[in-house]
């Protein structure tokens, strides 16, 4: 595989109403960008009604890398990931969110890893990652109950992860097989590859830096209804 100083990665970034988050990320975004022979950032906004146009309107003269694409209609974060990845140049696709709970300074990492696997995750939960230490018992409890079902379709720590890299022709080969509910985008492209070898890099997993996280009641009835569509996927009659 190519270094990185001759790879051709877009990243896709999924948002809705974070407005306040896109210039910090812009900023961290541009510490990698000169890592890459070809770099773009496609922001796919969720016709959000707040600031987010106008603030990347201003940002773009000084990162002409940034796009951004909005949706009208349908909204989805896994929807919006599949606007981006269709959309992307890039021979690498990378996901990731918004609200800087992923580290943009990993990016690199997961490239480079990408040479050995198939997929590769920014993991929560393997040696040596961390996750803020603001989150509720709560959350950890919703993480750890999504985590065991996520491992039921593939074995590995953090089944559910948002951070993830993949080769264009992988995304290739199975987005026409495609049908997200909800958010969990990545869970159903490791259960879509075939056979895909999974790596996992560990991250410092953040708190969101502005604003409200966006899971609710109806979100989290959604991902039990992709989950099961997923089950029938992997496990029921052909």
């Amino acid at each position: 595989m190519k270094n990185l100083k001759q790879q051709r990665l877009s990243v896709i970034i999924p948002c809705y109403q974070e407005a306040e988050n896109i210039s910090p990320l812009c900023e961290r975004l541009a510490s990698i960008a000169p890592e890459f022979s070809v770099f773009e950032v496609i922001l796919v906004d969720d016709d959000s009604g707040d600031d987010t146009q106008v603030i990347v309107a201003s940002l773009q003269a000084q990162y002409p890398w940034l796009k951004l694409k909005v949706r009208k209609a349908n909204r989805s974060l896994s929807l919006s990931v599949i606007e981006g990845f269709n959309q992307a140049l890039g021979d690498i696709l990378l996901c990731m969110d918004a609200d800087l709970s992923h580290p943009p300074e990993k990016i690199p990492a997961l490239v480079e890893v990408l040479e050995r696997a198939d997929m590769v995750l920014g993991s929560r939960y393997v040696h040596s990652a961390k996750i803020d230490e603001q989150w509720s018992g709560l959350r950890h409890i919703n993480a750890w109950v999504a985590k065991q079902l996520g491992r039921c379709l593939v074995r590995i720590n953090d089944p559910l992860s948002g951070f993830f890299a993949l080769r264009q022709s992988d995304y290739a080969a199975v987005k026409n097989t495609l049908s997200p509910i909800g958010y969990k985008i990545g869970l159903e492209l490791m259960v879509k590859l075939k056979k895909p070898k999974i790596v996992e890099v560990p991250i410092e997993f953040g708190n969101r830096l502005h604003g409200k996280s966006k899971l609710s009641f109806r979100e989290i009835l959604k991902f039990f209804t992709h989950f099961l569509k997923l089950v029938m996927f992997k496990f029921g009659p052909r």
